[in-house]
């Protein structure tokens, strides 16, 4: 009965939310709230993108074609007894006793932004170099309902699966989950900073996405009905989001770095800097919080890496999760 209600609620919540990357950054100013309420912003646009006839909510075509089947992984790791290793490799791989599956990243340099020739940039994606001068451990998915679920108790998610993402949930929701998980295991585990999020998402690469400068619907779950970046056959929409490595992943091993669902970071939302920095965290205050890789409600040009949302840390919506980084 509980479960019923708070479906028939949060249905009419949601509708009134913004889609990720369906508009602009959204800079929302809510003065007063209460840090773990969802907030409902003053927006006119309503959810979908612009051009969509079919509410986000409704169920796809019957004959609509499914996400590619994923392969088993047979070689991820155990070791959640044991821990991680003391001297990670970059590609070393890790899975906690939640059943969270890490990948480690190794240090390094990196162009976060964007080119001026690069399609559909936006102005807050200035170049600039960026210095890493830690490795880190970083979720080969997004965290799945039954992570939340075994950690936190029953989840508010709009979509269900033990293996989809987690969403409908705050970037304060997402810290409790760190601070939660940090205390019961004994490891710091965080969201990833913007910069490191973007790091791992190009996974060395240059192009607008990790997959080159083009994508389709059979690499990522998104809005594939528009064409942009030169797509000549018109994709699919799921109008869902679909179980973690349900598509391939980039080539450090990581999965839905673009699409599926939006992902929370770390930082403040603000102007890059001009010059090179080292291991930014972003503006030390600011009205939202960072949100990177698009969604299933997305168009390409919201799944590009360098692309930057931004929103209120107490919204939530079904396009929200977030994946996590474990400290060495």
């Amino acid at each position: 009965m509980r479960k019923a209600l708070t479906g028939f609620v949060m249905a009419a919540l949601l509708l009134a939310l913004p889609a990720c990357g369906g508009a602009e950054n959204a800079e929302v100013a809510v003065e007063g709230t209460d840090p773990g309420a969802a907030t409902v912003p003053e927006q006119g646009s309503g959810v979908g993108p612009a051009g969509s006839e079919t509410p986000p909510h409704a169920s796809p075509p019957t004959d609509e074609p499914g996400p590619p089947t994923a392969s088993p992984d047979d070689t991820a790791p155990t070791g959640a007894e044991t821990g991680p290793p003391a001297e990670p490799k970059h590609g070393d791989r890790w899975r906690n006793p939640l059943g969270i599956e890490f990948v480690y990243i190794r240090p390094g340099a990196f162009t976060m932004g964007s080119p001026g020739d690069e399609p559909y940039r936006q102005d807050d994606e200035t170049q600039h170099r960026v210095v890493l001068s830690k490795g880190f451990w970083l979720g080969v998915t997004e965290i799945t309902q039954k992570q939340w679920n075994d950690l936190m108790g029953p989840n508010f998610c709009y979509f269900e699966g033990d293996n989809v993402p987690i969403e409908s949930v705050t970037w304060h929701d997402a810290m409790t989950f760190c601070r939660r998980l940090s205390k019961k295991e004994h490891h710091t585990y965080r969201l990833p900073t913007e910069a490191e999020w973007e790091y791992a998402c190009r996974a060395g690469t240059t192009t607008a996405f990790h997959y080159g400068d083009h994508i389709t619907t059979k690499q990522v779950n998104f809005d594939g009905r528009v064409y942009f970046y030169g797509t000549e056959t018109e994709g699919t929409f799921l109008f869902r989001v679909v179980p973690v490595k349900s598509y391939p992943p980039n080539p450090w091993g990581l999965y839905d770095m673009h699409g599926n669902v939006g992902e929370w970071c770390a930082d403040w939302y603000g102007p890059y800097p001009s010059g090179e920095v080292t291991d930014p965290k972003g503006p030390q205050e600011g009205k939202s919080r960072v949100i990177r890789g698009g969604c299933w409600q997305s168009y390409q040009r919201d799944l590009r890496c360098a692309r930057r949302l931004a929103h209120d840390p107490t919204m939530m919506h079904y396009t929200y999760g977030f994946r996590v980084v474990m400290e060495p």
